[in-house]
């Protein structure tokens, strides 16, 4: 269990250098705000305990992986 704290505490630290490596600008259909989203080798959460930066392995990270310019579909479940 120890080996699993070590490597995360390892992956913030080298997060601290890099936090994320792509961002994905997007705008829902019907509404005008743009959401930036930051993917990075590991999650990182703000003071509010939301993500700031996702998981690379991420369910919304297939945007940046599957998704093309122009318009995308991206499905999620509350």
């Amino acid at each position: 269990m120890g080996n699993v704290y070590y490597t995360k505490i390892r992956n913030l630290e080298n997060a601290l250098n890099s936090p994320y490596f792509a961002r994905i600008d997007f705008t829902e259909k019907k509404h005008s705000d743009l959401q930036k989203i930051y993917i990075g080798k590991t999650n990182i959460f703000d003071d509010d305990l939301n993500v700031a930066v996702a998981d690379w392995r991420a369910p919304i990270s297939s945007l940046y992986y599957d998704g093309e310019l122009g318009e995308v579909e991206y499905h999620c479940l509350d």
